[in-house]
């Protein structure tokens, strides 16, 4: 009965403590439209005509989409108006709110000021296997030039661990709140934490597209871009939701896998987080037809997590488009079996440091500015930071950066293979080993 209650108490202080789940943004969907040319040249002219003092509009012509914002009534009129100057190769479209769920739960180190509370390396597993108990930070600890884009919900900038590697200079906050990029989800920061505890001199560009009040498909399509003009060499997205693969998503899907083609053609290398729903997605696919976005999207990586003991996470999604996983933790073994948590089984990260502690942090004496959390989120992030000291390991040695083509199979190559020999639907080619990873690099580059 004892093991029932703290199981209780422990899920309670994970899942209704933080806010795990965006939702839509309370804007009106009638007065937000797209304009999508296939050709990616909107003509100045039906720009003109279109954008006035009481129509404004956001432009990206990188993918020739236009945002278009206006009473409705007075939208359409322009639209019907212009409607003879639109070529064959352009259509009008809406891209719905982003109704993403963040794929994170609540819950000896040289980078991070925790010196001398020894009791936090029970949470510290992941990193110490994925570094070889920091062995890797003497190899490869990264170039400081080489920048990691997490778009995300923003980031606790001044955190004493974060603050020397993150770049401001680039940063962008698309949420129109203030203060500038100021995390108070605590998501972001948490996923730039999980990159600096394996690649500790990367750079971290934040791009804040989502806040407790949710977030807009454009905006992570406008980071994307922005992103890869800025010249990061990784984008990481840890959130995402399900739509449906047909004719009332199609303007979403070829936009967002515009932009995505957009960075694989400038070499830039795009992670995603696999989701927490515990799916199959080909079988959920099949059934629904939905498809989760914007890890099922063509030329994207999507990393699904493991435990501690090396099984995919229950709650991990899975199916073909799975490129490999990374430790994600969860609450041991046997919770869902037998309700018996094992708290050593979560993973610490970084959090903002003027957020409350939640209560299972408080119960075990988890410092301000860090939290135990567990989620594909933390795994994808695990996969940019070790794609961030291939590229830096590589140009160590060649003097200029990798094509992404051998980046990725320089991950392929380096992961434990789990599961059914070879890629599997549950692993895909396995789990990210950051130090075999900087190994496998220094054989083949040579």
């Amino acid at each position: 009965m004892i093991k029932k209650l703290l199981s209780l108490y422990v899920f309670l202080c994970i899942f209704f403590t933080i806010d795990g789940e965006f939702t839509k943004v309370s804007a009106s969907e009638i007065n937000k439209y797209m304009l999508l040319d296939e050709t990616k040249e909107i003509p100045k002219t039906v720009i003109t005509e279109l954008c006035s003092k009481d129509i404004s509009c956001s432009y990206i012509e990188e993918v020739g989409l236009l945002e278009i914002n206006g009473e409705a009534e007075a939208v359409k009129k322009k639209l019907n108006k212009i409607e003879m100057n639109l070529n064959n190769s352009m259509e009008v479209g809406e891209l719905p709110s982003l109704d993403a769920a963040l794929e994170f739960h609540q819950a000896n180190m040289p980078s991070w000021g925790l010196d001398g509370i020894t009791e936090l390396e029970h949470y510290l597993w992941f990193a110490k296997k994925q570094t070889d108990d920091y062995a890797s930070y003497e190899i490869e600890p990264g170039n400081s030039e080489v920048k990691i884009a997490v778009i995300d919900s923003g980031v606790d900038s001044s955190h004493p661990d974060l603050k020397n590697i993150i770049n401001i200079k680039d940063a962008k906050d698309y949420t129109n709140h203030w203060p500038f990029l100021q995390d108070n989800v605590g998501h972001g920061t948490q996923v730039a934490g999980m990159i600096n505890i394996i690649a500790p001199s990367i750079s971290i560009t934040p791009y804040k597209v989502l806040d407790i009040d949710g977030g807009e498909s454009f905006n992570v399509i406008r980071a994307i871009i922005d992103a890869t003009k800025d010249k990061n060499h990784i984008i990481t997205v840890s959130s995402g939701s399900f739509k449906v693969k047909g004719k009332e998503n199609r303007f979403l899907l070829k936009v967002y896998q515009k932009a995505v083609d957009y960075a694989k053609k400038n070499n830039v290398l795009l992670i995603a987080s696999a989701g927490n729903e515990g799916l199959n997605l080909d079988e959920y696919e099949k059934k629904t037809g939905n498809v989760r976005l914007p890890g099922g999207l063509k030329s994207i990586i999507t990393i699904g997590a493991t435990t501690k003991n090396e099984m995919r996470a229950p709650y991990s999604n899975y199916g073909k488009d799975i490129f490999a996983t990374a430790p994600g933790g969860y609450f041991g073994d046997f919770f869902d079996s037998m309700g018996i948590v094992d708290v050593t089984s979560l993973m610490l990260t970084t959090y903002p440091s003027y957020m409350e502690n939640t209560l299972l942090d408080t119960m075990l004496n988890i410092p301000k500015g860090y939290s135990l959390s567990f989620g594909t989120s933390l795994a994808a992030p695990q996969a940019a930071a070790t794609s961030a000291l291939i590229i830096s390991r590589y140009r160590d040695m060649k003097g200029v950066d990798p094509k992404i083509g051998l980046i990725t199979r320089i991950l392929k190559d380096s992961t434990n293979d789990l599961g059914e020999k070879g890629k599997d639907i549950e692993y895909g080619y396995g789990e990210i080993d950051t130090m075999k990873a900087i190994q496998v690099i220094e054989k083949k580059v040579q």
